[in-house]
């Protein structure tokens, strides 16, 4: 009796192996047929089973049923399993670790490329919703599969990094960025986007060192410069940021925007006939540059403050020179006039352009031109 006990049990023992065997061929068989669900369901069993969860068959048919959900444009399928992405590329990778005789590397190589570019269609997909945390985690992998492979795919490091900053994850977006400048991914801007990303933390001087990092490697790139200049004019260092602004302006005279923030810092430097200058180069290259516009019959009100400070301090008798200072006041005021006519046309909704044109009618007896800027400005008031 002991004996044939022992024999039917043998005989159980080799039927259940076979069983799970089959649901490896099943799953197959079902993935061919296109019923997803059920051949989800068998290679999930074979994968547990200890008769068939290391043989590398199991591993590479579940790659490709995964690969299959993962790829899918039927929602019935679409909801077995959000993640199938990874886990084909997780049973691939585990397929080509174990031995077979059967299924070799050339089988299965072929469906881990493919699965790292759909890798990188989820992670395009999962941009294009706004889901950046998923995005950047799929460019990673996607990456890391096309390494498996000798190839360094910098484009999909680069965009794991710029998903990982709009995911605010900024460890992560700095880290990919830096990966990918160090595997030669040709673009300056990651070199901006680090920047930004270590001043938002507060560590200028590192963001200066990546500029300045990036500015070697690509010195006639035009973000590199700005964001540099931004930050010696943020911190404070007039001196860097007007050399920088020269030597930009040398580089590139049809910049608008160079011209308007040299004539600031000449503005701030007291160099009002430098300003002058360059905010009116600045109109001329752009005639709708508002800022320019603003700025230049900004330095001609201020001129006209200066001078009547030095009127008020006058002797009361020194009627010849008062007068000598009042034509020079009133010319400035003329001058100032036109290019805050031209700001407030391009920006009609600033009140501080209308404030200012408003006494500048009334010193210059425009009261037609006074009245007509009070309505608007009061307008505007009661807008609020």
């Amino acid at each position: 009796m002991k004996r044939i006990f022992f024999t039917l049990t043998m005989i159980a023992t080799v039927a259940t192996g076979f069983a799970q065997s089959n649901k490896v061929i099943s799953a197959n068989n079902y993935l061919k047929n296109g019923d997803l669900a059920k051949a989800k369901e068998n290679i999930d069993a074979a994968t547990v089973h200890e008769k068939t969860m290391n043989e590398r068959k199991t591993w590479f048919y579940r790659g490709k049923v995964y690969l299959a959900l993962a790829a899918t444009e039927d929602e019935k399928f679409q909801k077995l399993d959000s993640n199938a992405i990874y886990k084909a590329a997780e049973a691939f990778e585990k397929a080509l670790e174990l031995e077979g005789r059967r299924i070799g590397d050339k089988d299965i190589q072929p469906q881990y490329k493919i699965t790292g570019r759909q890798m990188f269609a989820v992670a395009i997909d999962n941009y294009k919703t706004k889901n950046y945390k998923e995005a950047s985690k799929a460019f990673e992998n996607s990456a890391a599969i096309s390494s498996k492979f000798g190839k360094t795919d910098t484009s999909a490091i680069f965009n794991a990094g710029l998903t990982a900053e709009l995911a605010k994850d900024t460890a992560k977006a700095i880290e990919q960025y830096r990966e990918s400048a160090k595997l030669g991914y040709k673009n300056g801007a990651l070199f901006v986007n680090v920047a930004k990303l270590e001043k938002g933390q507060g560590n200028t001087e590192a963001a200066l060192k990546t500029l300045k990092e990036g500015r070697s490697l690509y010195p006639e790139n035009g973000a590199i410069l700005t964001e540099l200049i931004n930050i010696y004019l943020t911190t404070g260092k007039t001196d860097d940021a007007l050399a920088m602004l020269n030597e930009a302006i040398k580089k590139d005279s049809s910049n608008a925007q160079l011209y308007f923030a040299r004539g600031t810092l000449y503005d701030k430097k007291g160099m009002s006939d430098k300003a002058t200058a360059d905010y009116e180069s600045a109109i001329a290259v752009d005639p709708d540059n508002y800022e320019s516009y603003y700025n230049l019959g900004a330095v001609y009100v201020n001129r006209s403050a200066e001078i009547q400070e030095e009127m008020n301090k006058l002797d009361i008798n020194n009627k010849e020179e008062y007068e000598k200072l009042k034509a020079e006041r009133d010319t400035l005021y003329e001058k100032a006039i036109k290019p805050l006519e031209k700001a407030h046309e391009l920006n009609p909704e600033d009140r501080v352009t209308m404030q200012t044109l408003m006494g500048l009618y009334g010193k210059t007896n425009q009261m037609e031109n006074y009245k007509e800027m009070k309505a608007k400005f009061q307008e505007a008031n009661s807008a609020e």
